[in-house]
Parts: structure tokens; sequence; C-alpha cells
């Protein structure tokens, strides 16, 4: 099974990332983006800001914990997936809007239907000075394909029959059938290219502390050690000559919450994302720092676990849906850093293609701006629930899953059911997402989910599909499963999304997961620094290698 890079752990929202920074110039900065969703909390979400116009020596990038990796197929968290994107590119790059631009791979042809054939850039390097090839590019997308290495990508390899490189700069992709998923998948972490003869000699220690990697990114690995986190510096090798990265120098390093916030406080922490939103107005407040919300794909989510329990039947998830206080839940919790979830996708994921159609799609569902506890009282007496006990995993270490599982037993309680909390410590916390024999006898239990590019389809695959790696519960409905299946053969963008919108209507009734918020993306600055993209894209893209132009 394949385990995503879901934020099983997310210790008061306290995380890091990474984007391309520099300090500020005055006036007001180029390329600066806006959304604007139904019923948000903030109606105004950037996507970019201000460009820099000045070089900075050193930053400090503020993780929620230090790396553990840098092999791109071993990405499965906040800290792998920021340093990652610094370090080396994908096939192609993810844009702040969501979309997708050429990376690594100028151009993808069709010859029919089930062929992607990849023209290669020319004149890329990896950090070593060796040119990349067709060789290494197999090399890494064989390797990202293949279970044996244990990778937490294969499964997106499944309409994949062969990959072989069919001239120097040239791969050739031949499917099972039409996959119109699998480019998106290739702009994140299990298209990013490493170089054969540095991983085929590293063998299962590449990415590890004490060997590093080898890629083509915009910053190279100095150092990396436990004491000091992992140093990285421009590459003089790279190959985007337009690119003028401002920062010379990057510390990752992981802080706890208390660290992170003096840190910032004190000017030792140079930037960071999704910092504890509990602090958020404090942080607003001090004048040394900036504060941007962005668009996210990020889904905060009840996830339900077992289909034989009380919330196997549709009845009961719909009622506890309705039940739910979100306005409450998201002023305690994120501070209103975070949208009400007419969907169980954010819609940050809408940049990737067709937003006009997500939109309308996503304001002609029921809003959840306001609890009815009536008429979910009414749904539970039909289900013939009054009185039955859920039973839900929980952390009381982490102050986001303690104020989720608040809200739901709240809810819960006042239309008749009754919850029973089994607590987890924050450290085992990935075990429920990891071991069924940690999440025996749980009804359900809580989730940060995100998908890997900017598209609904990428997030709801995970948890409804019978073969997603989050359907914990057995969920399986032919109709949505006909429906994602025929969007992912489908070339047409227009045709795709609104295969994807049928069924994510089906979704938001069925409802195999509950939502609970849309959570921004939130970017804290000293405030010198500028230039980062304030979208989820710092997750994904190279924040590196954004184009920086003067002002």
């Amino acid at each position: 099974m394949r385990i995503r890079r879901e934020h099983f752990l997310w210790p008061t929202l306290a995380t890091g990332a990474a984007v391309a920074v520099a300090a500020a110039g005055g006036g007001s900065g180029v390329g600066v983006g806006h959304l604007s969703f139904k019923n948000a909390a903030d109606t105004h979400l950037q996507i970019n800001t201000p460009t820099a116009t000045k070089a900075v020596r050193s930053v400090t990038w503020g993780l929620y914990r230090d790396v553990n990796s840098v092999d791109p197929i071993f990405g499965f968290d906040y800290p792998e997936n920021t340093v990652d994107s610094a370090l080396c590119d994908a096939l192609f790059r993810q844009t702040p809007s969501g979309g997708r631009a050429p990376g690594l791979a100028l151009k993808v042809s069709n010859p029919n239907p089930t062929t992607d054939v990849l023209t290669l850039r020319p004149g890329v390097t990896f950090w070593d000075g060796h040119p990349m090839t067709s060789a290494d590019v197999v090399y890494s997308l064989q390797r990202a394909a293949n279970t044996k290495v244990g990778g937490f990508y294969t499964s997106i390899f499944n309409r994949v029959k062969s990959i072989s490189a069919t001239g120097k700069l040239q791969v050739t992709l031949k499917l099972t059938q039409p996959d119109q998923w699998l480019l998106g998948e290739l702009s994140s972490l299990p298209g990013m290219i490493i170089e054969k003869s540095f991983a085929t000699k590293a063998g299962t220690k590449y990415g590890t502390m004490g060997v590093g990697g080898m890629c083509t990114g915009p910053y190279m690995i100095k150092s990396w050690t436990a004491k000091n986190g992992l140093i990285a510096v421009k590459n003089p090798h790279y190959w985007d000559r337009s690119i003028h990265p401002w920062v010379n120098q990057y510390t990752f390093k992981g802080f706890t919450d208390s660290a992170m916030t003096s840190g910032l406080e004190t000017g030792a922490i140079g930037i960071t994302y999704s910092t504890d939103p509990t602090i958020l107005q404090a942080l607003k407040g001090n004048k040394k720092l900036s504060v941007t919300q962005g668009s996210s794909y990020i889904t905060d989510a009840l996830i339900v676990a077992n289909n034989k329990g009380p919330l196997g039947n549709v009845k009961v998830r719909q009622a506890l849906s309705m039940a739910l206080d979100r306005q409450a839940y998201i002023k305690a919790t994120y501070q209103g850093a975070a949208q009400m979830p007419n969907t169980l996708a954010n819609p940050g994921t809408w940049g990737g293609y067709e937003p006009s159609i997500f939109q309308a799609a996503y304001n002609a569902l029921p809003s959840y701006k306001s609890p009815n506890i009536a008429a979910a009282k009414k749904l539970i007496q039909q289900a013939g629930a009054t009185g039955k006990t859920i039973t839900i995993g929980m952390s009381n270490q982490i102050t986001q899953i303690q104020n989720a599982a608040t809200t739901v037993e709240d809810a819960a309680a006042n239309i008749g059911l009754k919850v029973k909390l089994k607590t987890f410590p924050a450290a085992t916390w990935i075990d429920v997402f990891t071991s069924a024999k940690a999440r025996a006898g749980l009804d359900a239990f809580f989730v940060l989910s995100y998908p890997d590019y900017g598209a609904p389809e990428g997030q709801y695959q995970q948890f409804v599909l019978p073969t997603g790696s989050l359907n914990y519960s057995g969920f399986n409905d032919p109709t949505i499963t006909k429906l994602l299946n025929r969007s992912r053969s489908t070339a047409n963008a227009a045709a795709r999304a609104r295969l994807v919108v049928q069924a994510q209507k089906l979704i938001m009734q069925q409802l195999p997961w509950i939502p609970l918020s849309d959570p921004d993306t939130v970017l804290v600055t000293q405030k010198n620094l500028t230039g980062a993209p304030a979208s989820f894209s710092y997750m994904y893209a190279p924040w590196a290698a954004v184009k920086l132009g003067g002002r």
C-alpha cells in the first residue's frame, strides 16, 4: 500500500516549508494574485508576495521537525517536501496558482492515447556537473514505480506498462490506458530526477544524512548534521540561467513550537509556513514580521474508518456533518485562517485546470456555514442510531486535533450520539495511518490531507477509490469509481472536470470523510524578506527557482 505524505503529525500546526525569499525593496510588488471563494473567512487569499530585489547572505528556514531524508520518493511530510523542492527539479513545474509548466521535460507528445513521449531539456547538469540524460530519468521513474524499493508513489504508475529511453534526451512511457493524472503527479516528488550513477553507488543509503543526494535543483547540500540541520547553498551548475536566487544559503532546521515562536520574534528564524495558528494574531501584530494567508491544497477532515459501526450508515455521517459548528472550530483553531469546506477538496486545488467549472460546482453545493441540529436529529432517528457510540482516535498533544475532537464530540452529543475518544501520543499518531493494529476499534480519526498537484481528483482518489491509500473503511461506490476512472482517461480538460464534479457531488452526499475546514497557507517572514509564494505550491515547486525580477 502506498502511504502518502499526509501530515499525520502536525503539532499545533507548526510546520515549515521552502520558497524563494530575498530582502525586500520598497514599493508594491508584481505577481501578487488573489483567489476568492464562497463563504470564505478571508475572501482574498494571495498567491505570491512582492518580488525581491536585494541579495541575502543566509536565511534560517523553520521546520516543525528536522528532515529525515532527501530521497524524493520517500518524501512524506512537510519537512521532506520543503527541502526536496529546493534541491531537486521535477519533470514539470507547478506554478503558484497550481498549474503545470515545463521543467526538466520541455514537452510531451502523444503519438497515440497510450503513449507519452517526453522531450527532455538539454544542458541540464547535476550538482556535480555531470549532464542529465534520459538514462537518469528512466532510472528515477522506474525506481519510483518499483514496489521493492518501497517508495511512497508506486501506485501512480499503475497504468504505466513501460518506461524506456528512446533517445539521449527522450523518454517514452507506454500506458495500459490513457492517464491524465500521471503528468500532474510527475510535477511532484515522484517526478523529481536523481543521478543514476550516484544513487546506484549509494544503494539503500541514498538520501540519508551520511550520504545525501544528487539532484539538478537550484540549491545543493553543503552540510547536514543532527545538530545544525541541513544547510543548502546555490548550485553553480543550475541549468536555468534566467533564475537569480537572491539567498546564498539556507539552513533548514526543526524547532519546537515555543522555539519557533521565539525564533520568529527575535529574527533568528527568517521564514516558515503554517506556524501555530493559536498565535496567528500575535504574529500579525508583530511589526517585525509579515504574515500572508494564501490558497492551499489542505483538507481538514474526519476519516470514517469503519463501515460496520454507526458511521457506516450514510444518514449518521450526514447528520454528524450537519451538526458541526465549523465557524466556531475555524475561529478557535485557525483564528480565521481557514475556509468553509463545501467540498472535501480545498478550493486551492482548482488552480490546475478549469477553475470556473469547479467554482460553479462548489457554489451549487450546500453550505456548511451553520449547523442544523433539528434536521440532524431526524436523520439519527431515521437511522436508528440514537444513543449509539462512535469511537474516535485523537491526540491530546496536538492542539488542532484536540479542538477537532471537542467539536465533533459536542456535535454528536447535540444529536443523540455518544463519543468515546481514544487518545494517542503525538509521537505515535502516525501509527493510526500505517498500522491496522493501531486503528483497531476506531470508527473514525482526524487527518490533514493534500494531493500532489492542483486538481481535486488528486485528493479524492486517495479515499474514495477502492484502492485508495487512505480508504480505511473499504468505501466503494461503483458510480463514483466509474466517474473518476473515466476522468482519468479523458483528455479534454473541460470534460474531465465535469466528470470530477459529478463524482464530487456524490462524494459530498456519501461523505466517506466528514469535512471540518479548508486551512489556508500561512506564510510568516521577517519584514525584510519577500518573494515567496503564499500558495501551497511551495510544497512542490522549485521555490528557489521562481523567477525573481527587479521592481
